[in-house]
């Protein structure tokens, strides 16, 4: 889906920092404001990693747990009945990376790339890491030798930054140093295998350590790309910082667009952090999109990965009227399926982010929890003799138990968007081959570029 750098002879692999003598510590580049990052000190020398600030700065999950912790949940085996149940859904690709492979091989063959990813995150022991390491190397061996030349993502909390008691065993002093080189033993054997590493953002205060990790990979390999939230409001500078930065070695910057899941603070008497309300983060989000187009270099590849009709309408609109620009659209696997096919029917190919591992309940209680529509269908196709009565609210049973389980609540959004813009959508997709052919456009290739 990008390019493949190539290493040059003599390259230096290594720079010495505050980090260890076996950590990568490139500079900070863009810090938690969101004003411009300052210069690194000579050949990268006593520069060290941005931090993750946060009130417990390593650490799985602050707060209180739910009852999904509870010791009884394991000891009845219900946590295990509840994984079994959604690991065997339309939305998660079973358990295995061999289930997560023959899905991914299924869309390629179709001409439709797709995003694998195991489910997991904030992962505080060691050892774990250690397992969810064997786990991508195994997933993206996998791809390699079944030949799914498409992607893989990660994020850093379940790689090492948030690891208690941490033992340095050769991989860094620090759990930053830890998170960093675990994360480019990936991206180099994922290169190996002309698979794509994209490096999801996760809350506010992983940012800037995301960022530099990102910028570093991808200059040095050219087959990294990471995540821009809509709800975020530094997002905008990260982007036409990382648009202008020439320092990536050759390689674009690539990036997805995102309205963003995480709900951050906004402290009193403090400058916002985030945007609050449903049409305040839809504007943001619709404003990246818009500068991603105008602003980027030819050739830049922008991905916008959404349900939103509007925003899917806003994305396909504006890469007709910036041909040099490819666009790739993202969906979740099993979410808007309807829309996936009418998009796919259109000739524009959908990558499909494609979950698998047997931690599946967190992750669906999550994405019900954020979407009415995937929990009404969801809920409703999982469990079959829920009454028709009821299935409408499912997504406010969802939404009532998600803080009984997990110990937080979320905020609950429409996907969809609304009834206007999904009839805007479908009839531009029904006019577009006639536009199509009075350009004479063939439409879009099998990796999301617009083809001439």
């Amino acid at each position: 889906m990008t390019g493949f750098g190539v290493k040059r002879e003599g390259q230096t692999n290594r720079t010495t920092a505050s980090g260890g003598d076996k950590g990568r510590v490139p500079p900070a580049i863009y810090n938690q404001h969101g004003v411009e990052p300052r210069p690194p000190k000579p050949n990268g020398k006593d520069c060290a990693w941005p931090q993750i600030n946060r009130p417990e700065a390593s650490g799985a999950k602050n707060g209180k747990g739910g009852l999904i912790d509870a010791k009884f949940m394991k000891t009845l085996g219900i946590e295990a009945m509840l994984n079994n149940i959604f690991a065997n859904s339309q939305w998660v690709a079973g358990k295995t990376a061999e289930s997560a492979v023959n899905r991914g091989l299924e869309l390629q063959k179709a001409g439709s790339p797709s995003i694998l990813c195991y489910l997991g995150e904030h992962i505080a022991e060691q050892g774990k890491v250690e397992d969810m390491m064997k786990e991508y190397t195994h997933l993206i061996n996998l791809m390699g030798a079944k030949g799914l030349t498409t992607s893989i993502a990660v994020r850093p909390s379940p790689f090492g930054s948030d690891v208690k008691n941490y033992a340095d065993q050769g991989k860094g002093k620090t759990v930053l140093d830890y998170c960093y080189n675990n994360l480019e033993t990936l991206v180099a054997l994922a290169a190996k295998n002309k698979v794509s590493v994209c490096i999801d953002m996760e809350a506010l205060p992983f940012s800037d350590y995301t960022l530099a990790t990102y910028k570093a990979l991808q200059k040095e390999y050219g087959n990294v790309s990471t995540v821009l939230q809509g709800n975020v409001r530094r997002a905008e500078h990260d982007l036409r910082a990382m648009l202008k930065d020439p320092d990536f070695g050759g390689h674009p910057p690539v990036f997805r667009l995102v309205k963003g899941i995480y709900k951050e603070a906004n402290e009193d008497g403090m400058e916002p952090v985030a945007y609050t309300g449903y049409d305040n983060i839809h504007a943001n989000y619709a404003k990246l999109i818009g500068i991603a187009f105008e602003e980027s270099p030819p050739g830049t590849r922008i991905v916008v990965a959404s349900h939103h009709d509007a925003r899917i309408l806003e994305a396909l609109k504006l890469s007709e009227r910036h041909p040099d620009k490819q666009l790739e659209l993202q969906m979740l696997m099993g979410v808007r399926t309807d829309l996936m096919k009418n998009l796919r029917a259109a000739g524009i190919p959908v990558t499909e982010y494609v979950p698998y591992g047997p931690n599946a309940f967190a992750y669906s209680a999550r994405r019900m929890a954020k979407s009415p529509d995937f929990a009404n269908a969801i809920m409703a196709d999982t469990f079959k003799s829920v009454p028709a009565p009821i299935r409408p609210l499912m997504h406010k049973i969802v939404e009532g138990a998600y803080p009984i389980l997990f110990g937080s609540k979320l905020n609950i959004e429409a996907a969809r968007g609304n009834s206007e813009a999904a009839a805007e959508l479908e009839q531009y997709l029904l006019e577009l081959p006639a536009r199509r052919g009075a350009a004479g456009q063939k439409g879009f290739d099998g990796m999301g570029k617009q083809g001439a």
